[in-house]
């Protein structure tokens, strides 16, 4: 008997180790805790998007030695039958370095691009998160003030003070500021998993947030001023200025091997001339999206603050209406109607605040909504081949 007691023994001991984290217990999941510096630092050094662009900065690097190589070779093989006089021959030993030359610079251009788009995306969604905190937060306060506004109506109707409608208002009200605050909770939770997703984390890793969404006015700048030192940093600006420069050189080579009345010619002066079209409209479109989001900053700031003011007015508006509900000279509909309004003016000056400081991003990064658009159609066009 006591051999089959020491066996059992050994035999839990031996299922308790292979068990290990079930005996005990779940693991404690792990919190990072982060600024909006780390938060972006985190996301620069785990993005994928980073990671390509670096190997096709290589790959672009790789394209213009192999260029070089080639004139290289037709420089020192004049006379060879692979390399026969002609426009073949000439784009290989002039165009194509140039192009290649243009294709590694735009590469680079793109990868510092990319960069600064993460940085805005990560910038924007932790905004995002923060504001809906503070959604979340209102809505609960708004819960709160239902709830204790139904308790006041349930007195005063038992007092006989108020009529059975003013307690089912008061239902209806904290009923109504209940969905509110669970759509509020859900939309912080989507927060956190945009956010999540923008920094290359599990969607469900969860994050405390240091920063605090809170105004800083913008220096004031020349906005024309702006516009010609961003534009060197724009992808789609350079990528259609890059097709124009590649387009126009490869024109004028065919004009020495051809004359305008070959179709040969008139397809290169046609193509230069619509790259030509496309850049020119580029630039409009950059100085658009530039001088719309100075508009929009403007006009942000200054939403935000006259919203300040009116939400003071609205705790005012409250507090006075509360007042007069006590003393029994205002009903429960007005009190709900002055919290109601407290409550969707903290939110558009949230909406405000976040708004603000995402279009100030967009300074600070030189990356404007609707940018990239031109991005992936112009990294194609780069080459000009």
């Amino acid at each position: 008997m006591k051999r089959l007691v020491i066996l059992a023994m050994v035999a839990m001991l031996v299922m308790g180790s292979v068990a290990g984290t079930s005996l005990a217990g779940p693991a404690e999941e792990k919190v990072m805790v982060l600024s909006l510096d780390e938060a972006i630092d985190y996301a620069l050094e785990h993005n994928s998007n980073i990671q390509l662009n670096k190997v096709s900065l290589d790959e672009a690097e790789k394209d213009f030695n192999q260029a070089n190589d080639l004139k290289e070779k037709i420089a020192d093989n004049p006379d060879s039958p692979y390399f026969p006089p002609g426009l073949s021959t000439a784009q290989q030993e002039e165009l194509y370095p140039t192009f290649a030359e243009r294709g590694y610079e735009f590469a680079k251009v793109k990868l510092d691009y990319t960069k600064r788009s993460i940085r805005l995306s990560v910038e924007s969604t932790y905004y995002n998160v923060l504001s809906a905190q503070k959604n979340v937060a209102v809505n609960q306060a708004t819960h709160d003030r239902a709830a204790e506004q139904l308790k006041s109506a349930k007195a005063a109707f038992k007092a006989g003070t108020v009529a059975k409608n003013d307690v089912l208002g008061a239902e209806v009200q904290l009923d109504k500021a209940t969905v509110d605050l669970n759509t509020a909770e859900n939309d912080l939770d989507i927060a956190y998993m945009e956010l999540n997703r923008a920094m290359g984390l599990e969607l469900d890793q969860t994050l405390e947030l240091t920063a605090k969404l809170d105004y800083a006015s913008m220096e004031e700048i020349d906005v024309a001023e702006f516009i010609d030192q961003a534009s060197d940093a724009d992808i789609g600006l350079i990528a259609a200025r890059i097709d124009y420069e590649n387009k126009q050189d490869a024109f004028e080579l065919t004009a020495d091997y051809y004359t305008p009345n070959v179709y040969t010619y008139k397809d290169a002066k046609f193509a230069t001339a619509k790259s030509e079209v496309n850049f020119q409209e580029a630039q409009k479109d950059f100085e658009l999206k530039v001088m719309k989001s100075y508009k929009r900053l403007k006009q942000a700031e200054a939403n935000y603050k006259m919203l300040l003011k009116s939400v003071d007015r609205a705790k005012e508006n409250l507090r006075l209406a509360e007042l007069r509900y006590e003393v029994g000279v205002a009903t429960s509909i007005e009190v709900l109607q002055a919290s109601e309004m407290l409550n969707s003016q903290e939110l558009y000056l949230s909406q405000a605040l976040q708004g603000y400081n995402l279009l100030k991003a967009q300074f600070k990064h030189q990356v404007f909504i609707g940018s990239g658009a031109a991005a992936s159609a112009g990294a194609g066009q780069a080459s000009g081949m």
